[in-house]
């Protein structure tokens, strides 16, 4: 039913002190959760986090860091700026939380959202927490592979986005509520719009006129173009939707990620 609902259970039958999350391609550093259980105790947090590296189809580690902590620490809820934020908050499978904590705020993955269920999940535990700790060394091994669900091409992705980021955006109303959190994850929305665009061109079940369509499609919805005005992104990615120039969008996008296959061949 969906990895919100497979977490969901998971938490409602855990009996341990903290909870974690290891997605299925993925595995962890033998000493990642005594780790950040010790961390946890010394510094009596519900929350904490640490580094990723990333595995691209066997190819070499890349660091997944927080670029914006230079090192371990504690943040308060006040320290964690717009962009603290929105780099901490988007995926579980880093951090484990105390299941009391949990339990008392009642905190559950969204069903029925297939994109940012993580962000969700974490806007509002961090909202509801005094803070967390952040251990800033590598112990969560994450693997991407080509043809991965969360990197393909979905039909209804304009939706899925429009859903996840009208709960964000309500969630930022509650604990966030500030036009600089507004801001950041404006775009990063506008990212997942421009992603979407190249899923498009990666995708082998669209034939060329059947990409068009489905730019064109992409191109003329209201909340995209609500993004770029808001964000007032002024790249020519931005100017082509803005213009309505589709083709031109579909050759850019399609030259785009004709080199990016050839740079990593």
């Amino acid at each position: 039913e969906g990895v919100s609902v497979a977490r969901n259970v998971g938490m409602s039958i855990a009996i341990g002190e903290d909870i974690g999350f290891v997605d299925s391609d993925d595995w962890i550093a033998h000493d990642m959760y005594s780790s950040l259980v010790s961390v946890a105790e010394q510094e009596s947090c519900d929350i904490t986090m640490c580094d990723a590296l990333t595995i691209r189809d066997g190819k070499k580690e890349e660091i997944d860091t927080f670029t914006r902590l230079m090192q371990s620490a504690w943040l308060s809820k006040e320290e964690i700026t717009p962009n603290i934020l929105c780099e901490v908050a988007g995926v579980v499978w880093r951090a484990i939380y105390r299941r009391r904590f949990i339990e008392a705020q009642s905190l559950s993955f969204p069903v029925g959202i297939k994109f940012s269920e993580d962000r969700i999940f974490n806007l509002i535990a961090l909202g509801r927490a005094t803070g967390f700790y952040y251990l800033k060394q590598p112990f969560y091994y994450r693997y991407v592979r080509k043809g991965s669900a969360a990197y393909g091409y979905h039909s209804d992705a304009a939706e899925i986005i429009k859903k996840a980021y009208t709960k964000i955006e309500n969630i930022l109303n509650v604990f966030w509520c500030k036009d600089d959190y507004y801001k950041v994850y404006k775009w990063q929305e506008l990212a997942l719009f421009y992603g979407t665009m190249n899923a498009i061109y990666q995708s082998n079940g669209l034939t060329v006129c059947g990409r068009y369509k489905k730019m064109k499609e992409l191109s003329g919805d209201s909340e995209f173009l609500d993004v770029l005005s808001i964000t007032r992104a002024t790249d020519i990615r931005a100017k082509l939707v803005q213009n309505n120039q589709v083709a031109l969008l579909c050759l850019m996008t399609f030259f785009v990620r004709l080199k990016h296959k050839l740079l990593n061949q």
